[in-house]
Formats: C-alpha cells, structure tokens, sequence
C-alpha cells in the first residue's frame, strides 16, 4: 500500500485481502505465479501517491519480467481478485469471497476517502494536554502505537472506536469514552461509536492500519511467516531492500 503526506511518500506490506483496500491509496498487487502485477488506484488517491506507486511497480515488473496492469476502483477485472484472494485463473469466485468483496466496497464506500486519525487519551492535567496526536510518517497511525496501557480514540470515519489496551486505566477508558461521544456528535449525522479491546479487534477497525498483524502464537501464525518469506523474495529479486517495504518513508522522487 502506498499513501502519502505533503511530499513523503510511504510504502507497506499488507495482507492481500479485499478489507485492506482504502480508497485514498494505491495498492500493488504482486502474482508471481502468473507474473502478474496490478496496481489498484483508489478513487480518492493523489496523483503524488500513483506516481510513487508507479515507479515503484515498474521495478517489480523487471523483477518479474510482466507488465503494470493499472486497475481503477470499482472497475476491476476478475483476474485482480482471482490474484488478491490466491484462487487460479479458471476457479470462479466463491460465494463468500463475493460478499467479503463487497463488504469491502461497502466499507470504503462509508469511509469516502477519509483518512484515519489516532488519539491517546490520558485522565490526567489539563485540556489538550489530556490528548496526543499519534501518527506515522505519512500522518496515518500505526498498530506499533496501541500500546498495552494505553487508551486510544480512532476516527474511521463511519465509526469512532475508543480501543482499550490490556492494562489500560479505568479513568482513561472513561475519559476517552466521553471525548469520543462528544467528537461524534460534531458530524452529521453523528458518527457511531464502538468499542475494541486490544486482541479483539474487529475487521473495521484493523483496515485503518496498513499492515496489522495478530499476536505471535494465534492460529494465522503460519500465514504470517508465509507473508514474510514472499515479502523478503520480492525484495532480493526487485532490488528493493531499504527502500520501501520496510517501516519508514521514502520521497517519491528516488
């Protein structure tokens, strides 16, 4: 996934899922198996964050000897999902794969291009000092940031969610209840609010963050090793080590 902010753009791995697809990035989607490369532009993404994509997909193409197929959101063909879900050219698509699909376009529909914002609540001082601004690089926040004592207010833009880490405090959680009650209010209509305690998450809130992983020791365990063995493979064979991939920015202009 590629998003940006000013003029810094940044790149991550995520799980090839439909949930991760946000309508203000641009995703690249690799297939070694049929040397494929789709670049999936969301309707509400920058011309800055596509032409980092692009260059970024035109070093995988050499990599796999293939070509860019650009696809535009809403409009794409089904050998790009028949890739994204891991199913072969001839296997048609499984009913529950067409609704997780569309739950997705639903999702992002909902969410209109919104980025998402992070706070970290604290019941103590006074005012603004109660709250911090948690971002990454590119302005978006970062699962790294949930951290076990903490108490944080996440703005998906259908939903608000106050996520409540394990050894968070009472008085956080309930501050950080009424600040989101309040901060929903403002919008109309008023923006639903949730709750989500860390290891719990639900599917709407880990897609705000590019690249969520569960916890070491869960059942996906193997699935997350095979992810960082293609991850590693791709980035020996496209020359890409320390370059994107990785947790930091780079400009779109290397």
């Amino acid at each position: 996934a590629a998003a940006a902010a000013a003029a810094v753009c940044c790149a991550r791995q995520v799980r090839p899922s439909p949930e991760y697809l946000d309508s203000a990035d641009v995703f690249l989607l690799v297939d070694a198996a049929e040397a494929a490369l789709f670049q999936w532009e969301g309707s509400h993404s920058s011309p800055e964050v596509r032409a980092a994509a692009a260059v970024v997909a035109q070093r995988f193409a050499g990599a796999l000897s293939g070509r860019v197929e650009v696809v535009a959101e809403a409009s794409e063909p089904a050998e790009f999902w028949q890739s994204l879900l891991g199913l072969g050219r001839a296997s048609p698509l499984p009913e529950e794969k067409e609704r997780e699909i569309a739950r997705s376009a639903e999702m992002r529909s909902l969410q209109a291009g919104h980025r998402p914002s992070m706070w970290r609540v604290w019941a103590r001082g006074r005012g603004f000092e109660r709250v911090q601004w948690l971002h990454g690089p590119c302005g978006r926040p970062e699962q790294w940031m949930l951290q076990p004592e903490a108490v944080c207010l996440v703005d998906g833009g259908a939903c608000t969610f106050v996520w409540v880490g394990r050894d968070a405090s009472e008085e956080d959680e309930a501050l950080a209840t009424a600040l989101a009650s309040r901060y929903g209010q403002t919008f109309e209509p008023a923006m639903q609010l949730s709750h989500a305690l860390a290891g719990s998450e639900p599917d709407e809130l880990r897609r705000l963050f590019h690249g969520w992983t569960v916890a070491r020791g869960r059942d996906d365990t193997r699935q997350l090793d095979d992810l960082e063995d293609a991850r590693d493979a791709l980035q020996q064979g496209s020359g890409l080590i320390g370059r994107v991939l990785r947790e930091g920015a780079w400009p779109a202009s290397r």
